[in-house]
């Protein structure tokens, strides 16, 4: 019994012992207790009633999600909600397409490929491809234009190189002579039609056709009524594309006749025939569409002679100029050089012909365009484009562009000889001449008067 009391004193000492330490002050526990009442003070001062946050200045916080008509707390928002909710209307987005009746969306009519137009070009034999344009994306310089003919349009995996051919998702346009006739952007399509043009192709390149014809006419009616005291002519003695201008020629405007240079000088037309053999070499068919070496010429003007009278015309006026053609070269510098390669719409290959006296070629060129003016209705000059003084090497014709599907040779046919001095030829004959297919003895165009010089 004394032990089991000693032992009971003895544990309620020692417990007594402890909790008179952990309650004196500096403790951990009564440090924990008066922070955990320090917070609970804290957070009864600051609740209220109906939950609401006192501000720093002791203002009610209105809950702005609330005004908003936002908040997503409803009664448990610790916010004041209060004043007028404010809520905003979604605005429905207009549909892009057309809602018909039924208040369905109405599709777009779906457009002609690419691939499409490119067959009907082809295929189409009222569609003259070497009129034909086609734009297309190149990744380094845009939208790029070239024609229809330059460029291949079999597999583009089977090609080599040095084969113009283009992704058909590149092309953006397709033109005929200056105006589009399919669009990717505009969704134009005038080929087909098929995204709801009235326009017959046919017709739209009839109008374009007249554009082009009349155009001539009314820079012409404007020179005439000008008063300028310089009426000198622009003579462009470098290439330029006639392609960009071609337009289809009726029987009445087509050329009958023209006046030239013949190419006499025999070295000379040995090496233009070296051209012509380079050419061939590349392709056989071009044999066809290259020119005799004995019609080698440097064409002077293009002209309709309608009638006999036109004829008579013509011809005495060739017999009386010669005198004032001789005092236009006297004691002048009359060698043409023939160098350098160029071409047509890649059609037409021709060497580049340089007065040495550009100024003589000029005076010449103007003084026999006003003779032939001169002389009436009966004699029509045919020149469309602006003159550029040429000799003509190959050209191809519709017959072998049927045969070989494609109008147009490739520069890197003649490449190797494109900037070579071929010769020259001295301004020394005038020759006013049929276009037939019949030669007179030497092998030249029939000639119905020649002026020696």
């Amino acid at each position: 019994m004394e032990g089991t009391t000693a032992s009971t004193s003895t544990s309620s000492i020692t417990s007594g012992s402890l909790e008179s330490e952990n309650e004196r002050p500096g403790s951990l526990e009564t440090n924990t207790r008066e922070k955990i009442s320090q917070e609970h003070n804290m957070i009864n001062d600051t609740k209220i009633d109906d939950k609401v946050l006192d501000g720093p200045a002791g203002e009610r916080i209105i809950c702005q999600f609330y005004l908003e008509d936002k908040c997503r707390f409803g009664v448990d928002c610790i916010n004041l909600h209060q004043g007028e909710v404010v809520s905003k209307k979604k605005v429905k987005k207009l549909p892009s397409n057309p809602v018909n009746n039924d208040g369905r969306k109405e599709k777009k009519p779906p457009m002609k490929t690419a691939q499409d137009v490119i067959k009907r070009i082809q295929w189409d034999e009222d569609i003259a491809q070497e009129f034909m344009s086609v734009g297309y994306v190149d990744r380094f310089l845009g939208v790029v234009e070239e024609p229809f003919t330059s460029l291949c349009w079999e597999d583009i995996a089977s090609q080599d190189w040095d084969t113009l051919a283009i992704p058909q998702h590149r092309i953006q346009f397709f033109k005929y002579k200056t105006d589009k006739v399919w669009d990717k952007t505009s969704r134009l399509d005038i080929v087909f039609g098929s995204t709801g043009s009235k326009t017959k192709l046919q017709d739209f390149m009839d109008e374009v056709d007249q554009r082009i014809r009349d155009q001539p006419a009314q820079e012409h009616a404007s020179d005439s009524e000008s008063d300028s005291e310089d009426n000198d002519e622009m003579i462009s003695l470098r290439g330029t594309n006639l392609e960009t201008t071609v337009s289809r020629i009726s029987e009445e405007d087509r050329s009958t006749h023209f006046l030239a240079i013949k190419i006499n000088c025999k070295e000379l037309a040995s090496n233009l025939r070296k051209v012509q053999e380079l050419l061939i070499s590349k392709e056989e068919i071009l044999e066809g569409c290259c020119m005799d070496s004995s019609l080698f010429h440097i064409t002077l003007g293009m002209y309709n002679i309608r009638n006999i009278g036109g004829i008579c015309a013509a011809v005495d006026m060739m017999e009386t100029i010669k005198d004032e053609v001789q005092d236009i070269i006297n004691q002048r510098d009359t060698l043409l050089e023939v160098k350098n390669l160029d071409n047509f719409g890649h059609r037409v290959v021709y060497a580049e012909v340089h007065p040495k006296d550009p100024q003589l070629f000029k005076d010449l060129y103007t003084f026999v365009r006003e003779k032939f003016d001169s002389l009436g209705e009966d004699v029509k000059n045919t020149n469309s484009f602006e003159y550029v003084p040429h000799l003509t090497l190959c050209k191809v014709s519709r017959p072998i562009s049927r045969a070989r599907r494609s109008q147009y040779i490739a520069e890197s046919f003649y490449q190797s000889l494109k900037n070579q001095w071929f010769g020259s030829q001295r301004l020394d004959n005038l020759q006013l001449c049929i276009i037939e297919s019949s030669t007179r003895f030497d092998g030249f165009y029939t000639t119905l008067s020649e002026i020696q010089l």
